[in-house]
């Protein structure tokens, strides 16, 4: 069988996680999400917690998320090499 990775992409609150973990248990695959290790990885590339709480207080949810947002491909790269 082939064990290649499946990796599933898509907007917040899309449901990947949910999909994931059935596809994963019907395939008895394991599972692996990026959400408990992006903000470690985006850390990395420079994120800063202290920032984006700035950002969210001053302009709101939104701003802060575009400010993590610019962090995201450093981290699914990371995620994916490891």
């Amino acid at each position: 069988m082939n064990q290649e990775p499946i990796v599933l992409i898509g907007p917040l609150f899309a449901g990947k996680s949910t999909v994931g973990k059935l596809l994963a248990e019907t395939l008895g695959r394991p599972f692996v999400s990026l959400d408990g290790l992006e903000r470690e990885y985006s850390r990395v590339a420079g994120y800063d917690e202290e920032v984006a709480a700035a950002i969210r207080e001053a302009e709101g949810l939104f701003a802060g998320y575009s400010y993590r947002r610019q962090f995201f491909d450093t981290a699914v790269t990371q995620f994916l090499a490891e």
